[in-house]
């Protein structure tokens, strides 16, 4: 894993600040002002937080609201962000943060306890639909114990409520400006078109369909920025953004390994391994109209058995990565104990015998079918122009064809079919991908209210992360979480591939960018600077 250089980098742009001399010296006439402009894979939906949005709204929020905890891109580590410092109480029901005291909104006004508050309440209203409230629905009640003080009582003992706040969706949004709406979301000139935030950057136009140009807030409280703005650019296609990053006209952007090869040799452009949970995944559906083909966990193994994950592993990731052997938690983790289980390796026999065992053997045309003379036919939903998923879903197909299934490969938009999908719960199976920076993402995923996207269910796998999540001993919790994958080996809702390397690219003047990924970086954004 990438040692941080972030948490230093902060105290040392603080300490300039605080003595008003510039970071690094006279080099900080060189590292003021110019435009950084970051592909974005899809149209934002919204910029409230707080509202349901996908990955590309998070990418922008972040850069315009402050967490109150914020996670390391390069650690996972937890760091002090618009919270200063936070402790809980003795039994660990209830935890206070204290709030950065120089912290402002983008029109000037103080940011307060009775923001916090005002939020959270807001996200603990069913009415609002906030996808946070899966997260924090265990609060009993926000007080402020002052203008700057802010405590949550818990309804029950929860030992990663910090962990929770560090994952996006949560950030405390303006209550001087929210307040007189009956709901967040008839704020719409706020949430798609004006928002007013308390991060480094504040908005300056939201072009649909085009780009979202952000100017940097001078009164930011970790530090003035250096960049004069960033523009995040809507381009769907992978090929595209590597394109027009070669070209010039993009800055920074995600890249798959078939990329990196060519934009190593370009001395324009510097490509960066960042440190990665993520992990693609097939997903089974346990809800909708194909959920049935899936609901034996005979079938779902027998189809893991098909998969040959070495050959995708380098085949499509070049190599670039490391196997997840059945593991739903990576190994980056390392406070968790490897699952006691055998893979479900490559074999395509075996898969053959759990088919017949669930009731699947080949009809005359050698499709599957079972003894209601059903064949067995579904479609692998992909997300279009993310290479490598398509690549997976491409191997997947004639795999389970392998097999004798009747296999269609949709390519769908991700911001149209793929995610109206997902929502609706009525995909057959969907390449996906998650990271896991953060063991409550198990939660979040694998749990039943998680929310998952797939409507899985296992009690006994529910128990133990409840388990995990009531007690404060760290070596309880990792043998829980060892024990809950064990389960889900045996039940599975996924397949689980490949840990990529994950790769970002940048052009050569882009200087100390956070090596993570864009969602986690771009709360730390006033850290960047353009050697021009």
């Amino acid at each position: 894993m990438v040692v941080s250089g972030i948490r230093s980098r902060l105290v040392a742009l603080a300490a300039a600040c605080a003595l008003a001399v510039p970071l690094g010296g006279a080099a900080l006439a060189q590292q003021e002002g110019g435009t950084l402009t970051v592909a974005l894979p899809a149209q934002p939906e919204t910029f409230n937080p707080v509202l349901l949005g996908e990955l590309s709204s998070s990418i922008v929020y972040n850069a315009l609201f402050a967490p109150l905890v914020a996670q390391d891109p390069e650690t996972f580590d937890l760091d002090p962000y618009l919270a200063t410092e936070w402790e809980p109480n003795e039994a660990v029901d209830a935890w206070t943060f204290h709030l950065h005291p120089d912290a402002t909104w983008h029109d000037g006004t103080p940011v307060t306890a009775d923001d916090v508050v005002f939020t959270f309440e807001r996200i603990l209203d069913p009415e609002e639909n906030s996808p946070g409230l899966a997260d924090v629905g265990h609060i009993d009640r926000v007080v402020a114990d002052d203008e700057r003080t802010v405590t949550f009582h818990l309804s029950e003992v929860d030992g990663m409520f910090p962990d929770r706040l560090s994952l996006g969706g949560l950030q405390p949004l303006p209550k001087h400006l929210l307040e007189d709406y009956d709901s967040l979301s008839d704020a719409v000139e706020f949430n798609t078109e004006r928002p007013v935030g308390n991060g480094p950057f504040m908005m300056q136009v939201a072009e649909t369909g085009s780009h979202v140009e952000l100017v940097r807030y001078d009164d930011f409280f970790l530090g003035r920025p250096y960049l004069d703005r960033v523009i995040f650019s809507i381009v769907p296609d992978m090929n595209v953004r590597v394109a027009r990053l070669r070209a010039g006209d993009i800055s920074w952007t995600d890249i798959e390994p078939t990329h990196a090869r060519s934009l190593e040799n370009d001395p324009n452009v510097q490509v960066i391994p960042v440190s990665s949970s993520r992990y693609a995944i097939l997903d089974f559906a346990f809800e909708g109209p194909y959920a049935h083909l899936f609901e034996d966990p005979r079938v779902r193994i027998a189809m893991a058995h098909a998969v040959d994950h070495q050959t995708i592993l380098e085949g499509v990731g070049l190599g670039r990565g490391w196997l997840m052997n059945d593991r739903t938690i990576p190994a980056v983790l390392s406070w968790i104990p490897d699952p006691d289980f055998e893979p479900h390796a490559y074999d395509m026999e075996r898969a053959q015998e759990l088919l017949a065992e669930a009731g699947w053997t080949r009809g005359d045309d050698g499709i599957l079918v079972n003894d209601e003379g059903e064949r067995f036919e579904f479609y692998i939903l992909v997300d279009r122009g993310n290479v490598q998923r398509e690549q997976i879903g491409l191997i997947l197909q004639e795999s389970f064809e392998d097999l004798g299934m009747d296999v269609e490969f949709v390519a769908g938009e991700r911001t149209g079919r793929w995610i109206e999908e997902t929502r609706d719960r009525v995909f057959p199976v969907r390449m996906a991908e998650f990271p896991i920076p953060n063991v409550d993402w198990f939660r979040r995923i694998y749990t039943t209210e998680g929310p998952n996207a797939r409507g899985y269910s296992n009690p006994e796998l529910d128990a133990l992360v409840e388990q995990a999540i009531r007690t404060g001993d760290r070596e309880e919790q990792g043998e829980l979480y060892k024990r809950a994958q064990e389960l889900h080996h045996a039940d599975p809702s996924v397949i689980p591939f490949f840990l990529r390397e994950q790769l970002v690219a940048a052009r050569a003047d882009v200087r100390d960018l956070p090596e993570g990924e864009l969602k986690l970086t771009t709360p730390y954004l006033h850290l960047v600077w353009l050697d021009r």
